[in-house]
């Protein structure tokens, strides 16, 4: 008997035409940064549905881990299928690395100034963003 597998497709707006998916592929298992944590999702589990946060989702297959930077989002699973829209999804290869350090540079350095606490946690979010693209981008 055949292990089962669990079924993604990830939905975004930079998808083309003639590739629906911005990714599309079978998994062991799944991992997603949600706004209450990180959720795990094994073939046949029961249907759940939650709010994104930006993350790593990291899927596991028989060869080895991959890596996708979701900047938020929805999820919904059902009978082995994983239906993830977002915004914003980049593959490892889309990830700009030195462009991306120096942003990180520029959130840490601007972080250690005196700025207002809504100006902080905006710098926060981008700051948590670009950690996000690296730990994507170098595999």
């Amino acid at each position: 008997m055949a292990e089962k597998k669990l079924e993604i497709f990830i939905i975004t707006p930079d998808a083309t035409v003639s590739e629906k998916y911005k990714f599309h592929g079978h998994a062991n298992m799944v991992i997603l940064r949600c706004l209450t944590g990180d959720i795990g999702i094994l073939p046949g589990r029961d249907a759940c549905s939650a709010i994104l946060d930006d993350g790593t989702l990291r899927i596991l297959t028989d060869d080895g881990e991959r890596k996708i930077a979701i900047l938020g989002g929805v999820f919904h699973f059902e009978k082995d299928t994983l239906t993830l829209i977002s915004q914003k999804a980049l593959l490892p290869g889309e990830v700009d690395i030195a462009a991306t350090e120096a942003q990180a540079s520029k959130y840490e350095t601007r972080l250690s100034t005196e700025i207002s606490a809504g100006e902080r946690d905006k710098i926060r979010k981008e700051l948590h963003r670009a950690k996000v693209l690296l730990n994507v981008a170098s595999r």
